[in-house]
């Protein structure tokens, strides 16, 4: 699951996407995701070719279809994409009525598919229709993933921007930030050695922990001397601690509730409760991760 909430979009009005994309745009940027439109073309043709793409890959949260494009049979060409791809349909029509629309979707075998009206309402109902595949879809082991995914990619992409700071700092300062990392690597040995040889069942997981992300702890130590968003609190070292957490923590939901409640094993018990809202933070921290990438790697 990544973070580009991604949708083809058939419409032989583009000037109609480009409006309601804007629109959409804004509120998916508030839940940390990107939203990505691909404009399909009203043809046959196009059809035939596109369906052949997506049975090889398909990115695709969403198709959305206008069934009446002018001069085109959008009845016929939104049977003929439904049939070759596995993917939801979203068939909207600024004529008639929604029992209409579906009546003649299924005269040409479609069925099982969401169908709107193209009217003042449909940014509304088309998002009330994202919003319920957004909740089913970003749970807390597709979070969990990102996450670590996410921090793997920052550890792998410090390291080398690590390699470039030292290799054109001045002596001096190449100095102190490995002097710096060496009197770390004391302290976490120091506290590591009080484990000694009553390193049990019950003290093993901290131990390991401790270890889990020491390699990357040095390089965003190191890299502070260099550029300030690599320092406590910045968003590169909060994805950090939220990492080690996902990682070490399992996660139960609530039925009742909804809440996916985080149980920490080595101190059996409780220690957080998340819930959509804690989903949308977690994005937009990961959005604010990679710009900080992006702008320090220009």
């Amino acid at each position: 699951m990544n973070l580009t909430y991604k949708v083809l979009w058939i419409d032989d009005k583009p000037e109609h996407i480009e409006l309601n994309k804007k629109q959409l745009a804004v509120r998916f940027e508030s839940l940390g995701l990107d939203f990505d439109v691909e404009v399909g073309k009203c043809s046959k043709e196009y059809i035939t070719s596109r369906a052949e793409e997506l049975r090889k890959y398909n990115p695709l949260a969403f198709i959305l279809f206008d069934c009446r494009m002018g001069a085109c049979n959008g009845y016929d060409l939104a049977a003929e994409l439904r049939r070759k791809i596995n993917t939801d349909f979203i068939y909207y029509s600024s004529y008639g009525t929604l029992r209409e629309l579906r009546t003649n979707l299924l005269e040409v075998g479609v069925d099982g598919a969401y169908c709107l009206s193209y009217d003042n309402a449909f940014v509304d109902n088309l998002w009330d229709i994202f919003m319920a595949h957004i909740a089913h879809d970003y749970d807390i082991e597709n979070m969990r993933g990102m996450v670590i995914d996410e921090m793997s990619d920052v550890e792998s992409w410090s390291r080398a921007e690590l390699a470039k700071a030292l290799e054109s700092c001045a002596p001096e300062l190449c100095k102190e930030v490995v002097e710096s990392a060496v009197h770390a690597y004391e302290k976490l040995k120091e506290q590591t050695e009080g484990f000694g040889t009553n390193l049990d069942s019950e003290h093993f997981s901290e131990f390991a922990d401790k270890f889990a992300h020491v390699d990357f702890e040095y390089a965003r130590r190191m890299l502070q001397k260099f550029h300030p968003e690599f320092k406590n609190e910045q968003p590169i070292h909060r994805l950090q601690v939220l990492r080690n957490k996902y990682a070490h923590q399992s996660a139960e939901l609530d039925k009742a509730t909804g809440v996916m409640r985080l149980y920490d094993v080595r101190c059996k018990k409780f220690t957080e409760e998340l819930t959509s809202e804690s989903f949308i933070e977690v994005r937009k921290l990961i959005q604010q991760c990679r710009k900080i990438k992006q702008a320090l790697s220009s």
